[in-house]
């Protein structure tokens, strides 16, 4: 709740910094709001492993991840309504600080950290959830981080890399897809709006349906988690390279169709790798959930934010966008 707070108000107060204050407290509030972020997935993640069944964790993260999309689905398209509106961009940020407030009130008034805490569960489901969970039943005693089996662990080492590779594609497409739709696809705002609320909402539906899948995989014994998780995270990245690959050298400002057709694609296959590496994540080491999701919440925000500062000059030097995503390939 904490990290909601900060990054609301920090949404509310920018636009009077942006227009009374200037750039240097414009860049204190985004300090604020990376603060914020960093605090969150660490606290979700310990919520859903004190409080989701193993076999259900597919399904579980890509519920949870689902208001990234959601976010991009209805953000974006209003987003370029009210800028191109008598409203203009504060809107943007005055609604979302006010949307942040009454989530934290509801927060407040309905989460528990563990099912034993909870009154909105019967006992059954109490008792159900206690019995799937025997990992997360010994609290009170001390427990010694294990930093050196952690810095040699092959699982979570790959855990990592993948988080790596995922939050610099994630980076650069936040940042320059809207672009791209402008500059090659020479889209004007409200269609750029919608179109690049589109691979979100793929992204959504695929990650929605194949993470049910995968569990529902899981419970039948038809494949093992292990399995699901390699399958899932191979199949995203080969989707991926191969979309990326004609989006660099097949597609003009002549082809929005196909453009559009390989972003949804693109949108669709990261959903895929929810199932993969961050599934991963939440079943690697559930009594040091909170260590091993701050670190990739680390090293996540440390790859945005080199992909940020990579990418204009990657596009400086190679003097177009295409470059850009031949280097995501």
């Amino acid at each position: 709740m904490i990290s909601v707070l900060l990054l609301s108000t920090a949404s509310v107060l920018m636009p009077l910094c942006a227009e009374q204050l200037g750039p240097v407290a414009v860049m204190m509030l985004r300090f604020l709001m990376g603060v914020g972020e960093g605090m969150m997935i660490p606290g979700i993640n310990g919520m859903i492993t004190s409080w989701i069944p193993l076999h259900e964790k597919s399904t579980a993260a890509s519920v949870f991840t689902s208001g990234n999309q959601l976010a991009g689905i209805i953000g974006n398209p209003v987003a370029a309504e009210f800028c191109a509106s008598d409203l203009r961009w504060p809107a943007v940020f005055y609604c979302s600080g006010i949307l942040g407030f009454l989530w934290c009130a509801v927060w407040h008034f309905t989460v528990n950290n563990s099912p034993a805490n909870s009154k909105w569960i019967s006992d059954h489901e109490v008792v159900y959830l206690q019995h799937h969970l025997p990992e997360k039943q010994v609290k009170r005693q001390k427990k010694v981080i294990p930093w050196r089996s952690m810095a040699t662990s092959a699982p979570l080492l790959v855990v990592l890399y993948s988080s790596i590779v995922g939050n610099m594609m994630i980076a650069m497409i936040l940042v320059y897809i809207p672009v791209y739709f402008k500059d090659v696809l020479m889209l004007e705002v409200k269609q750029n709006g919608f179109y690049t609320a589109l691979p979100h909402t793929f992204n959504l539906i695929s990650k929605l349906v194949w993470g049910f899948s995968m569990d529902y995989l899981k419970q039948k014994k038809v494949l093992t988690a292990t399995q699901t998780v390699k399958l899932s995270q191979v199949l995203s990245m080969l989707i991926l390279s191969i979309c990326f690959f004609i989006l660099a050298f097949g597609v003009d400002c002549s082809t929005h169709g196909l453009a559009l057709l390989l972003l949804s694609t693109i949108g669709a296959a990261f959903g895929l790798s929810i199932s993969g590496f961050l599934t991963s994540l939440l079943s690697l080491a559930p009594n040091f959930i909170g260590v091993v999701s701050s670190i990739s919440q680390i090293i996540g925000i440390l790859c945005r934010f080199g992909g940020r500062v990579a990418t204009p000059q990657i596009i400086t030097y190679f003097k177009t966008i295409v470059s850009l995503i031949t280097l995501m390939i």
